[in-house]
């Protein structure tokens, strides 16, 4: 049984693998990571005496963690806990909607084939199908959220909690600032939850929803990135043009799905409603389905 649900989920877990990958490769550009880690895995006790004869460490023999040294001998905390979550998730505000749209192939490969004999011995298409693209999207999402969340948690470990100056405006409309400087590891685990795992269920679902009615496996994957870029493109030059802060450049932002996924350096927009435009492949996807569904039961 293991065996099967492990072949079930393998695409899954792959793409769970490549944004932890994705993470470790952004850390070791912007830190350095890699070389870091391994050179205070293997000189552990040199590090230990180093900072110890610095007076950054009381004893000489104290019951000293990997990371607490590894965060000290390095500077990490220098660096500040905002920082490395963004500068650690930065390549994901281009490579989202690409991850996020990978699993539409096989919708579009199962649709002709393994689906036939399933519904074959099943009632209601719509639900059925309904719920695999739902399934499949919510997988998505809980492979991205679990490499995030794992981030979240190694920087929680190293990094200063007090080094942020100001706080991040999505959620504090909401929770106010309040939320960002006492609970900065709850503020991004929600603030994760609506990058991490909102969005990659969106623009899944949104690829798989596609997948339904296109002729061709890759024009799900296409469309559902062309949404993407394009809208940040456009919102891109609005912003260019009109500045931040006009009244054409605080509409656009609204339907920018890159803002979410950036570095948070736009201010006075509100998280709901942001999130709901944000919702609008969401919207077009369960259109699709009905729209396939309709189609389907007229046969």
């Amino acid at each position: 049984m293991s065996k099967i649900m492990f072949k079930l989920n393998i695409k899954y877990l792959a793409i769970f693998a490549l944004c932890i990958t994705i993470i470790v490769v952004s850390m070791n550009m912007n830190y350095s990571f890699i070389a870091r880690f391994f050179e205070c895995l293997f000189s552990f006790d040199e590090q230990v005496k180093f900072l110890y004869e610095n007076g950054d460490i009381p004893t000489l023999n104290g019951d000293y963690g990997f990371f607490e040294i590894y965060a000290k001998y390095n500077d990490i905390f220098y660096y500040g806990y905002e920082s490395m979550i963004i500068w650690s998730t930065q390549l994901f505000q281009i490579l989202l909607p690409v991850i996020a749209s990978i699993c539409s192939f096989w919708i579009f490969r199962e649709l002709d084939t393994i689906d036939v004999f399933v519904l074959s011995r099943k009632d209601g298409y719509a639900k059925y199908i309904s719920k695999k693209v739902v399934l499949s999207s919510l997988k998505v999402a809980i492979a991205f959220f679990a490499a995030y969340l794992l981030l979240l948690i190694f920087v929680n470990q190293i990094a200063d909690k007090e080094s942020s100056l100001s706080a991040r405006y999505i959620l504090t409309d909401i929770f106010s600032e309040n939320l960002y400087y006492d609970h900065i590891f709850i503020y991004f685990l929600l603030e994760g939850f609506i990058r991490f795992f909102i969005m990659p269920f969106i623009y899944s679902f949104f690829a798989n929803a596609l997948a339904l009615v296109v002729t061709k496996p890759w024009q799900s994957f296409l469309y559902s990135n062309l949404y993407y870029f394009a809208l940040t493109l456009v919102g891109g030059v609005i912003l260019y043009l009109g500045g931040i802060g006009s009244a054409i450049s605080n509409i656009a932002i609204y339907f920018m799905p890159s803002l979410l996924m950036g570095s948070g350096d736009y201010y006075g927009f509100s998280t709901i409603l942001i999130i709901l435009t944000n919702c609008i492949p969401l919207f077009l996807g369960i259109f699709l389905i009905y729209k396939k569904a309709r189609s389907y039961e007229r046969l």
